[in-house]
């Protein structure tokens, strides 16, 4: 079986500060992405990182945010 990290993934209706204290989504500056995939690649041989657009955000909204992934995080891992 693949562990998603949550022992119950399915979402139930919470307030904002529950969904930010639940950890189910981190919202990261890029110094502190690199430093995660850093930390991940040290413990596993990970070649692959993918960047989903989240459930319910027009495309257009999101490119921004991905934008800066690859200007600024995806240079670190050449």
């Amino acid at each position: 079986p693949i562990s998603t990290g949550f022992e119950d993934a399915a979402l139930k209706p919470m307030s904002l500060e529950a969904f930010k204290a639940s950890g189910i989504l981190q919202v990261l500056t890029p110094d502190q992405t690199i430093e995660m995939l850093q930390r991940v690649r040290a413990k596993a041989p990970v070649e692959h990182f993918m960047v989903m657009l989240p459930p319910g955000i027009a495309p257009a909204k999101f490119m921004p945010y991905a934008e800066v992934f690859a200007k600024e995080v995806m240079p670190a891992f050449d």
